[in-house]
């Protein structure tokens, strides 16, 4: 097996391994490369095995975001219906808290100051 073949082979296990358990530390994986590999290969190990880890924390940083953001505008949208349309709140809440487009519930929040009636907020929900 070619050198940058065999590198690849073991990416793609070590992206399999990150992907599917959760419980496998960076040291676990050190120890394996260590024993398995020479010691300019085990650093690349490691490296890349470090560097899949931190990808993953950042994407799960990143989707927590998103999902704060969500709720916070699902929160607004319910407060200005609240306000403005206090008997439309339940039905229009109901199919925005099915929105995960950040979007399409900051063009609902804002359309719900300069809305006359509910049939506009209920517009934009539906184009979802």
């Amino acid at each position: 097996m070619e050198k940058e073949t065999g590198l690849q082979y073991l990416e793609t296990v070590l992206r399999y391994l990150f992907n599917t358990m959760d419980d496998i530390s960076t040291e676990e994986i050190r120890e394996v490369a260590e024993q398995a590999l020479s010691g300019k290969e085990g650093e690349y190990i490691m490296t890349l095995a470090e560097r899949l880890r931190n990808e993953g924390r950042i994407e799960g940083e990143i989707k927590g975001e998103i999902r704060g953001e969500i709720r916070g505008l699902n929160d607004a949208i319910e407060l200005g219906m609240t306000l403005k349309f206090p008997d439309q709140v339940d039905p229009v809440m109901a199919e925005v808290r099915k929105i995960n487009d950040l979007d399409t519930l900051i063009k609902i929040k804002d359309a719900i100051k300069t809305a006359k009636d509910v049939s506009e907020i209920l517009l934009l929900v539906t184009l979802k």
